[in-house]
């Protein structure tokens, strides 16, 4: 029985990818990988603006989408913009601009395992940790898929975040400089 859930949760996730993956090329086809379909919202603490990317893509699309737009993806450092990124993500599953380290796999959620892909300092966390979900970080999806990214609101835990494998496509928060 507990084989049979698990086999129908990962029929279900493959469907759900399938269906993400096709709307994700059609979108992209149309040339729609870069209209982030909003003006983005500025946060005069980080002087950036913040955008939600709502196209379904790996994280590794979106950081090349991102770039090929003078972007990259959102880091966050604060309460402040943490709050200021749920408002623009409109409670959708997102990435943000966080990845594991090549190899490291100790679930601590500090800077010893994760960075920003902008180079930003991890540990420049105004608490003593980022807002993780329960149990997370936990590199728990298997199927051989590590989760090597960071996507905010999952589930129910809007403003917190999980890891997740980077191959899955979600939407995204890009940010630009404001200066």
């Amino acid at each position: 029985r507990i084989l049979d859930e698990k086999m129908n949760d990962y029929n279900r996730n493959m469907r759900q990818f399938h269906i993400a993956r096709d709307e994700r090329n059609e979108r992209i086809a149309q040339g729609d990988a870069w209209n982030p379909g909003n003006s983005g919202s500025f946060l005069e603490k980080t002087r950036k603006v913040y955008y939600l990317i709502e196209v379904n893509m790996t994280l590794q699309e979106h950081i090349d989408n991102a770039r090929n737009n003078n972007m990259e993806l959102a880091s966050i450092h604060s309460k402040e913009e943490l709050d200021h990124i749920l408002a623009v993500s409109k409670g959708q599953w997102s990435y943000i601009g966080a990845k594991r380290k090549h190899g490291v796999y100790n679930s601590s959620g500090n800077s010893s395992e994760w960075m920003w892909i902008d180079g930003s300092i991890w540990g420049s966390w105004e608490s003593t940790r980022p807002p993780w979900g329960p149990e997370e970080p936990n590199n728990g999806y298997g199927h051989g898929l590590t989760e090597d990214a960071v996507v905010m609101n999952w589930g129910n835990m809007l403003g917190l975040w999980v890891d997740i494998s980077p191959t899955v496509p979600h939407y995204a928060i890009y940010q630009v400089n404001y200066d």
